[in-house]
């Protein structure tokens, strides 16, 4: 075996701790360290500023009002994949126990490539609607569906479902309120 080749005073100075670094050898490792800051820096600041090509969703600042409540309405469910519109304003509030009702909410589609669509979402609320005491009227429009309910105190109540788009994403629109011909809605 060789000799090992002799080693530089600068090299020595970094690697070995029981000698203390020459002045040199002090001032590259602050130069180095101030240089690796300055870079990190610069490119985390870079890959943040750049950012994506696409729009960022926008972002609502101001919390559902108070007049938001859609777990009051448990005879009106919910379809799977769908949750309330940051666009739009929604309504769904109970008043007195439930003498007053009122619902106007917009539902959009979260996932975009699965879940149900139009006449699927349709006739999801066709088939458990029923359970909940609501009855079929007649709709002249295809991606709309009325629905009635007479309640305990002899008022009836409509529910209209309409199916949509919006920003390439399916949407519905559920609109709860007493029946047009119902005699306390003049109040």
């Amino acid at each position: 075996m060789g000799a090992t080749p002799p080693r530089s005073r600068e090299y020595r100075a970094l690697t070995w701790p029981d000698k203390p670094p020459t002045a040199t050898a002090r001032y590259q490792r602050q130069w180095s360290l101030a240089l690796w800051t300055i870079l990190t820096t610069t490119l985390t600041l870079a890959i943040c500023a750049c950012g994506s090509d696409t729009p960022a969703r926008r972002v609502s600042l101001n919390p559902r009002p108070v007049a938001f409540r859609p777990w009051d309405f448990p005879d009106v469910p919910m379809p799977p994949g769908y949750s309330a519109a940051d666009d739009t304003e929604q309504l769904a509030v109970v008043i007195a126990g439930g003498a007053s009702r009122r619902m106007a909410m917009v539902l959009q589609q979260v996932r975009r490539d699965r879940g149900l669509r139009d006449r699927a979402l349709l006739e999801w609320y066709d088939q458990r609607l029923p359970a909940f005491g609501w009855y079929p009227l007649e709709s002249s429009e295809s991606r709309v569906r009325l629905w009635g309910k007479r309640r305990t105190d002899q008022r009836e109540e409509r529910l209209r479902l309409a199916t949509g788009r919006s920003a390439n994403s399916a949407i519905i629109r559920i609109q709860l309120s007493l029946s047009p011909d119902d005699p306390a809605q003049a109040d």
